[in-house]
């Protein structure tokens, strides 16, 4: 049974051969007609949805693709990898057209701006980085997390990106300032996966403590909770309509879930009060010890003198 429940129509699946390893992630291109993939074999791949077929065989890599993203126009492949490196690729011709050499350690998400225009890519260095596509150079790197950086996205408008960490930290940064906005801390494990809703107003974000959480992106707070999952939640995706996201576990189930209407945001907490300084006290000047007039040096003691021998009789 290949069917989720909830959903109203189901058909069995098309098998897109030619993957010979654990496939770590798949992307859409923007006009569904195209899927890529990448492996642990080192290899992503393109395939044609509508036979099934494979396009193209990506190879370059060094070490596993653990990441793949079409560009808005769909003309442009980017794969991050456990290599530490982001390549591009022209879909069309099937070739790598450059890479992004950056990060430290595993690049382990990988995402296109609405507009195109830049990559933000999120890595096991703590990092996350902003790239110029058209340049083929880093735009500049938002650091704050102190754990590895499991995923990025951007808000719909591209104004915002919100990136989850091994710190158990979700955080907003803004791309005006690349100043972060918002810290959000309340998972009890690695951030695993986040996605904003259509309309931005909403963060969800998934973690290995198996729950789901639901983030007002205005005031940075968390405003619901999604508990149901008895293993690591490892993805999230909104539908189109904002009204639904699902959740994907590695207790082998995927997890349709309804929004909550209307929202209720909790008030912010209150700021802790400042404990009150202690008033310094006042310094005194030490008085320097006066000599005692009464008291007079004590006479050193006189040496004794040898005591005469006794004289010896004759």
């Amino acid at each position: 049974d290949h069917c989720v429940t909830g959903v109203q129509t189901c058909a069995l699946p098309i098998y897109l051969a030619g993957n010979t390893s654990t496939v770590w992630a798949v992307a859409f291109s923007p006009d569904g007609k195209t899927v890529a993939s990448g492996a642990y074999n080192k290899i992503a791949k393109l395939f044609d949805v509508a036979t099934g077929k494979e396009k193209a065989n990506l190879a370059g890599h060094s070490n596993w693709v653990t990441s793949t993203a079409f560009s808005p126009d769909g003309k442009t492949l980017a794969t991050g990898s456990e290599d530490a490196s982001i390549k591009l690729w022209d879909v069309a011709a099937g070739k790598e057209i450059g890479a992004l050499a950056g990060h430290k350690a595993a690049v382990r998400s990988v995402v296109f701006s609405p507009d195109g225009k830049t990559l933000a890519s999120a890595g096991f260095d703590n990092a996350v980085k902003l790239w110029d596509v058209a340049a083929r150079k880093e735009k500049g790197t938002l650091a704050g997390h102190g754990d590895a950086v499991w995923c990025v996205a951007f808000s719909p408008d591209g104004k915002l990106l919100a990136s989850g960490s091994a710190d158990r930290t979700v955080r907003i940064w803004d791309l005006a300032t690349n100043k972060e906005k918002f810290n959000m801390p309340g998972h009890a494990d690695w951030v695993t996966s986040v996605a904003f809703s259509p309309s931005g107003a909403d963060l969800v974000s998934v973690s290995q403590d198996q729950t789901a959480k639901l983030w007002d992106v205005a005031v940075g707070r968390e405003w619901n909770q999604f508990r149901a999952h008895s293993g690591p939640v490892w993805g999230v995706a909104f539908a189109p309509d904002g009204k639904t996201f699902a959740t994907a576990s590695q207790d082998d189930s995927v997890k349709l879930w309804t929004v909550p209407s209307p929202k209720v945001v909790p008030p912010a907490p209150p700021a802790p009060k400042a404990e009150p300084k202690p008033e310094p006290k006042p310094e005194t000047k030490k008085e320097e010890a006066k000599p005692d007039a009464k008291k007079k040096d004590a006479p050193k003691a006189e040496e004794k003198k040898d005591a005469p021998k006794a004289a010896t009789k004759k």
